[in-house]
């Protein structure tokens, strides 16, 4: 890596989890001193636009960082190898959410297992699983939740009453001296975002949909999902952002 590269990725790294990427906001950084004093070919490197885009996609380690939207957009990655956070999973959801077949049969523990190798391999660095006490009557797999809790770092399961809901957020903003702790659920907790500081400036930044792929001829969601962008939070930003 070049020292100019390595400048680079400290601009990038000093970007927010799902901040988009521009020349501006690299300059910014830079007169911050973020990089330190730049190097003489730092400057060529921010050149313009598509120099950013091509330097970005380029390099293997600063491709962790940043990501390329639909739009054209760069857009600061949640996580990367390099900067392992810690990860919550909304356990109720993704079982309805990977529902096998065409997403009308019961829920199953079993898909689950894929996404946790999938969220290892990506450095997530511990794994809490955090359910509805209703989860043991909603699988038809209950049998293999045993499992599913030691493949898991944590597993909480809310007492009768209590929404899950309020203990993944807390389990998230517990982990804020780490960087905060990403949320992997398809619910976006919108009646959740203004109970707190925290939630109303931070929960678009680390809310992570996990979503099933459809393929022809595919009748399990298990090993065909995605992980969305943070675009998908982009385009829904906050109430009050900038409180």
């Amino acid at each position: 890596m070049t020292n100019a590269t390595a400048q680079l990725r400290a601009l990038v790294s000093s970007h927010r989890p799902g901040q988009i990427i521009t020349r501006t906001t690299l300059a910014i950084a830079m007169a911050r001193g973020v990089a330190g004093p730049p190097v003489d070919t730092l400057p060529d490197l921010l050149s313009d636009e598509q120099t950013i885009v091509a330097a970005l996609t380029a390099d293997p380690t600063l491709r962790h960082l940043a990501d390329r939207q639909g739009d054209g957009r760069l857009v600061r990655r949640r996580w990367s190898p390099d900067e392992p956070r810690r990860g919550v999973l909304d356990i109720n959801n993704l079982v309805w959410t990977f529902r096998p077949g065409t997403g009308t049969e019961p829920p199953r523990v079993a898909p689950l297992f894929e996404v946790l190798r999938y969220l290892r391999s990506l450095s997530v660095e511990r794994l809490i699983g955090i359910a509805d006490a209703n989860l043991i009557h909603t699988v038809t797999d209950a049998e293999l939740l045993p499992e599913l809790s030691a493949a898991l770092d944590e597993m909480h399961t809310a007492p009768a009453g209590v929404p899950a809901d309020e203990l993944i957020l807390t389990a998230a903003e517990d982990a804020a001296p780490h960087g905060g702790a990403l949320i992997f659920s398809n619910d976006r907790f919108r009646q959740w975002r203004k109970s707190s500081p925290w939630r109303r400036r931070t929960l678009w930044r680390v809310l992570v949909p996990v979503r099933p792929l459809s393929a022809e001829g595919e009748t399990s969601a298990e090993r065909q999902f995605d992980l969305g962008d943070p675009g998908w939070e982009l385009r829904d930003p906050p109430p009050d952002r900038d409180v």
